[in-house]
């Protein structure tokens, strides 16, 4: 099992279950990863032989994407001491982009290939057969939230290719963590959380509507939280 954490909550999810492995003592069959473009905090959260990838885009180069890619508007920023401030756009930004792309990919292929290799090798008897990947992160962020769509499209590119390449089943998974809206309907109480959350969070659900079902439901929220217990979002029972 691979588990791949992004952004901070990802992270510290997938050293949860670093935590839990070594706790097992099933570590061996287990490798943990981290993305994010707060690197401190990956650095903090994970374990210290955890692989981490850093994302960063330099200023001059923010300049010119935000020109090109349609969903980042003038209002967006790119916060000077990294991370994507819960930007949704911006956390996407990090890995859409050719620089990104090629970066996360060559990541995600040398641990998976080098983790498979090292079973094969050291812990198996016989060749590994089954591969599973999770992808953990938080859907109100910045980083994960926005980055989690294309990080998984980049993922099960990798998998097929593998299953291609070898005698072995693999599965992609995913666990997006989301903010408690319990008796919302019922104006009980308003979000706690700054309503950014809340929109990420169901703007990301609808991105992960059209990973799953190839279609997307119109997302259309007010950024006061009183909003909320008007507005609906149907994402298809996900």
């Amino acid at each position: 099992t691979m588990v791949v954490g992004l952004g901070t909550a990802g992270c510290r999810m997938a050293a949860a279950v670093n935590k839990r492995a070594t706790k097992e003592d099933v570590e061996e069959y287990v490798k943990v990863l981290g993305i994010d473009s707060r690197p401190e905090e990956a650095t903090h959260t994970l374990p210290t032989d955890a692989s981490q990838l850093s994302l960063e885009i330099d200023e001059s180069f923010w300049k010119q994407e935000q020109g090109r890619l349609p969903y980042l508007k003038e209002e967006h920023e790119l916060p000077p001491a990294g991370g994507a401030a819960r930007q949704r756009p911006v956390g996407r930004c990090f890995v859409d982009n050719p620089d990104g792309l090629e970066q996360t990919w060559q990541f995600l292929e040398q641990h998976t290939e080098a983790f498979v290799s090292q079973l094969d090798e050291s812990v198996s008897d016989t060749p590994v057969t089954e591969l599973n990947v999770w992808i953990v992160n938080s859907l109100a962020g910045g980083t994960g939230s926005g980055a989690f769509p294309v990080v998984a499209g980049l993922v099960e590119e990798l998998l097929t290719e593998l299953e291609a390449s070898r005698d072995i089943e693999t599965t992609l998974r995913g666990v997006g963590s989301l903010h408690r809206l319990d008796r919302l309907a019922e104006q009980v109480r308003k979000p706690e959380r700054p309503p950014a959350y809340y929109l990420n969070a169901y703007t990301a659900l609808s991105d992960l509507q059209v990973l799953l079902y190839d279609e997307s439901t119109p997302v259309s929220l007010h950024p006061e939280a009183s909003q909320f217990v008007k507005d609906k979002i149907d994402v298809g029972g996900v």
